[in-house]
């Protein structure tokens, strides 16, 4: 049962990567900061809160972003309301409400604060490449902690360590950058949910009564998929897509087994 359930995560990992990764243009990523500043926030914005309402609000922000960035590509809008430290887009999205909204307040405070920290971390405000080469540089257990407010002054405004595990997670599946990781820094790339929680337990890879510490359940984890780094992250991008996509999966099975019995 054991292996069957973690051979079934895996192959959710593939449906993950087909529904949420694959339409991503790496080379947009790479030459354009807008490009990749949006990819961050498809992250940041996911905030514990409904997933359908980050989505209305995650939207609603790029559109009012677009006004001031879409066509920005040697930066140069980015420098001027750098130098007015962001009160045009402030106020732009402090005056979005209703449908429209970009979430709370603390949310417009992420947005700004992530503009900001982008132009202290590199010349291009690629936030994308920036990651990268910190990660290249064998720096992502100090990265990890860098994005993040609580951890480093050089933090996001919203940033914790699962946000942070999110985006880098998924980075570096996207650009293949797994094997170059030393293995005592996969756990910055391993997000803890409620579902990651749940599976990690069932399948026995954590034990004990009682709680677990996301930081447990982080290691325990990289520990139990061996020596393949890739399996770590497939394994956490499919306990995230079984827990968003839990009834529909459940539907799937029950169609199965009826067309098997028919």
């Amino acid at each position: 049962m054991q292996s069957k359930l973690l051979n079934y995560i895996l192959k959710c990992s593939d449906r993950y990567y087909a529904e949420n990764l694959a339409a991503c243009d790496l080379n947009k990523l790479r030459t354009s900061w807008w490009e990749a500043f949006k990819f961050f926030l498809s992250f940041a914005y996911f905030q514990g809160r409904n997933d359908n309402l980050s989505e209305r609000f995650l939207r609603n922000a790029i559109k009012i972003l677009d006004e001031f960035f879409k066509n920005d590509s040697d930066g140069s809008q980015f420098e001027s309301l750098r130098n007015e430290k962001w009160r045009a887009v402030e106020a732009r999205l402090n005056e979005a409400s209703g449908e429209h909204s970009v979430g709370k307040k603390r949310d417009a405070r992420m947005i700004l604060s992530a503009l900001d920290r982008i132009g202290a971390y590199s010349a291009d405000h690629n936030i994308v490449n920036y990651s990268i080469e910190r990660i290249q540089q064998g720096k992502l257990k100090n990265h990890f902690l860098e994005l993040q407010a609580s951890e480093s002054t050089r933090g996001i405004v919203q940033v914790g360590p699962k946000i942070a595990a999110f985006y880098l997670r998924d980075l570096v599946f996207l650009f293949r950058l797994a094997e170059s990781i030393e293995r005592d820094s996969l756990f910055c790339l391993q997000p803890v949910d409620v579902w990651v929680r749940r599976i990690t337990r069932k399948l026995g890879i954590v034990t004990g009564i009682g709680s677990v510490s996301d930081a447990e359940i982080q290691r325990a984890i990289v520990s139990a998929c061996g020596e393949s780094k890739d399996a770590a992250l497939r394994f956490n991008q499919g306990t995230w897509y079984i827990g968003t996509n839990s009834l529909h999966l459940l539907l799937e099975l029950v169609d199965a087994s009826d067309a098997h019995t028919e």
